[in-house]
């Protein structure tokens, strides 16, 4: 791996850079570091988060002893070129307090810490209006729009939600900006209520879209192969020691929307198939290929693709 040229970076006196840690799901400032030379040069090697000690005078990796690692998913150099943000997934908790970030401690208006422990400083603004709902579920209050969904139950926050959606449809049709985001906005609004009612995160939530797709639509995997009608790419949560995606340029939602006229697509995707598991030296000892339909079928991404899967000894039935 080629080291990046240091030079292009504005090290303080103590040859160190603030460091600026983000989980990259949510955008919660995890806590920030220092790096210097050897520091960023391991970040780099290795994926995973590494720091200089002031205190100790020594490298060290984040997670180290206590396993909370924090694995890197992009890295970014401020306008000064004096300060790395780090967008990365946590392993764990991050703050050696066993809070979820280090930030927790709000400041009042005369600057004095104040206690307890807050989680305001986590997300953004779905986080913070998911926590007033939250409270209001907990602690109803009279007049309140929120605590009048929750006493109205289940099936009125489903019709609401309902509802929204219906009102968002509606406003696309019409086409007219302001509008749109006025009933996106509600749609958000009671789809949180739902969240709230059964005492889920967001982060749930974003945990389930990383797994679909990654960092800002991008296939954020290694890309083994590629041709003029279809793209195979190591799966970032695989399932067996060789777990490769491979799937069609073109969108086609799932095997159930292949006609006449895609007999060729079919074709090409299944030789991607066999070459990718030649290239992964599965031939000989066998390998799993794998095509979900549907949502019983455990399709979770609607973009047809197969699963090819080797390396260990496949058991029937899979599940």
């Amino acid at each position: 791996m080629n080291q990046a040229p240091m030079n292009q970076f504005k090290f303080d006196e103590q040859g160190l850079l603030p460091a600026v840690v983000q989980d990259w799901l949510d955008g919660t400032v995890l806590m920030l570091g220092y790096m210097n030379q050897e520091a960023i040069a391991e970040t780099l090697a290795t994926k995973t988060v590494h720091f200089w000690s002031r205190s100790r005078k020594k490298l060290w990796e984040k997670g180290e002893t206590s396993g909370h690692k924090l694995h890197v998913k992009e890295l970014f150099i401020d306008c000064d070129r004096d300060t790395i943000l780090v967008k990365a997934q946590p392993v764990g908790p991050t703050c050696h307090t066993g809070e979820r970030a280090c930030f927790f401690s709000r400041l009042d208006e005369q600057g004095r810490i104040g206690e307890p422990t807050t989680q305001d400083a986590f997300g953004g603004i779905l986080e913070g209006v998911l926590r007033t709902i939250q409270n209001r579920r907990a602690n109803p209050q009279a007049g309140s729009y929120t605590t009048k969904l929750f006493e109205g139950g289940h099936d009125k926050i489903l019709k609401k939600v309902a509802e929204e959606a219906g009102e968002v449809l509606l406003a696309s049709k019409g086409g007219k900006k302001e509008e749109i985001v006025y009933e996106v906005a509600d749609l958000f609004f009671h789809t949180l209520i739902v969240l709230g009612y059964h005492d889920m995160a967001l982060q749930e939530i974003y945990q389930e879209l990383g797994k679909r797709f990654g960092k800002s639509g991008r296939i954020p995997a290694k890309i083994v192969y590629q041709d003029e009608h279809t793209l195979a790419f190591d799966d970032i949560n695989p399932q067996a020691p060789v777990h490769t995606l491979v799937i069609p340029k073109r969108h086609v939602e799932s095997v159930q929307d292949l006609g006449e006229a895609d007999q060729a697509l079919l074709a090409r995707l299944l030789l991607t198939c066999t070459r990718i598991a030649k290239d992964k030296g599965l031939s000989e000892p066998g390998f799993r290929l794998i095509g979900n339909t549907g949502r019983d079928g455990g399709q979770t991404v609607f973009h047809l693709h197969f699963h090819v899967m080797g390396g260990r000894h496949m058991h029937w039935p899979p599940g």
